[in-house]
């Protein structure tokens, strides 16, 4: 089981974002949606083979994305679809 670390904070009291959070936030373009599977092989498209949990850790990183830009007071809203079964989630910024 992963432990959970708390967020580093800046001197301003913000939470600062993961390599993968930016990544992520970096793909994302505002009022377009995109799915789960679009952004993992988007993130992984440098690797020969996805690694067997990598859906999990995309909505993993974008969920602890979400909470930092509500902890963090952004202008910017990320917003997701309802699980629907074995669909992929659909991600975008408001």
């Amino acid at each position: 089981m992963l432990a959970r670390t708390k967020p580093k904070e800046l001197p301003s009291g913000k939470l600062k974002y993961s390599p993968m959070e930016q990544q992520l936030y970096n793909q994302l373009r505002r009022g377009k949606r995109i799915t789960s599977t679009v952004l993992m092989e988007r993130l992984y498209k440098d690797n020969l083979e996805q690694h067997f949990y990598a859906r999990e850790t995309v909505n993993a990183a974008l969920s602890s994305l979400r909470r930092k830009l509500d902890f963090n007071k952004a202008p910017i809203r990320l917003q997701r679809s309802r699980l629907s079964g074995p669909h992929p989630i659909e991600w975008w910024l408001e």
